[in-house]
């Protein structure tokens, strides 16, 4: 064998100390992504045009949350296993008294998970003509 050299153990210090300084690098980084990620906060939900309608009419859920890494977002309906919708904007077209309760938003990433609920009201029976105009037909 090689006797050990001065410039040989300069070498094998100096790849020790790459390892090392690349071991500290992913280390930081890891450190770095665990802090700057967040479970969702408490979803902030709205209905347009309004939580109470009149059936046939057509209705847009909205649910949003600050999350790192973003949210992903499911819809139920209260006492129902399944979900309804996923995604930010839920919309009902064509709604029936049927559709009346609780929605729950589920925001949900790597982090964690948080909920928020809003209520609907579809009231039964259609606007007529005759209400907006002022006076009625017979």
């Amino acid at each position: 064998s090689s006797p050990l050299t001065l410039e040989s153990i300069y070498v094998n210090i100096t790849i020790i100390l790459i390892f090392f300084v690349l071991i500290f690098i992913l280390i930081c980084f890891l450190i770095f992504f665990y802090v700057s990620s967040d479970a969702p906060k408490f979803p902030s939900v709205s209905v347009s045009p309004s939580a109470e309608i009149v059936e046939g009419s057509s209705v847009t859920l909205t649910c949003s949350s600050d999350a790192n890494p973003a949210a992903n977002y499911t819809w139920f309906k209260e006492d129902e296993d399944s979900p309804t919708a996923s995604g930010q904007i839920f919309n009902i077209n064509n709604t029936s008294p049927e559709h009346s309760g609780h929605y729950i938003c589920i925001a949900q990433n790597t982090r964690g998970r948080h909920n928020s609920t809003v209520h609907l009201t579809v009231l039964e029976g259609k606007l007529h003509p005759h209400c907006f105009t002022g006076h009625m037909t017979l």
